[in-house]
């Protein structure tokens, strides 16, 4: 009798243990796992003509280090362009208002993410913080620059 709920015990347990680490895991493929330590930040916009395949939870760097994630994506109905949230760690506060903001590719075919080039101004940015189409740059997409190079190949050749 104890040996058989021992057992049980034994099984329960392992179950257990299962569905937590298939809960971490769904919590790390998602992304969400700044929902488990979430960090003090501060809200700026930005807008872009085209994001190409930025997604929400993309990163936010300056010089490769990770500061901040995209937290929402929409599109302005009265510009028709995409306008950018971005969560910044409130740690990294003294960026300056007139750094430039462009969407690169980690690699030739890999993630898109988000860069700073820094700026010179003594005002940083803050909560509310506006960046308009004169300091953002949108992303390069690869099919626009093959088609342009095709073209410009073919006016060589009949020319």
């Amino acid at each position: 009798m104890i040996n058989e709920r021992h057992f049980y015990i034994s099984i329960g347990t392992l179950v257990l243990l299962g569905f937590l680490s298939l809960f971490f895991l769904a919590i790390k493929v998602s992304g969400e796992e700044q929902m488990l330590n979430r960090r003090a930040s501060y809200t700026i916009s930005a807008e872009f003509t085209n994001i190409g395949q930025l997604n929400r939870n993309a990163r936010v760097a300056i010089a490769g280090v990770k500061v901040g994630k995209v937290s929402h994506i929409h599109l302005d109905p009265h510009n028709f362009t995409a306008m950018v949230t971005i969560d910044i760690e409130e740690r990294y506060n003294q960026i300056p208002m007139d750094s430039e903001l462009r969407i690169v590719t980690a690699g030739l075919l890999g993630d898109q993410y988000l860069t700073f080039s820094p700026g010179f101004e003594h005002e940083y940015l803050h909560e509310g913080s506006f960046l308009g189409l004169s300091q953002t740059h949108s992303a390069l997409i690869l099919e626009e620059l093959l088609g342009k190079f095709l073209t410009s190949m073919q006016q060589k050749r009949s020319s």
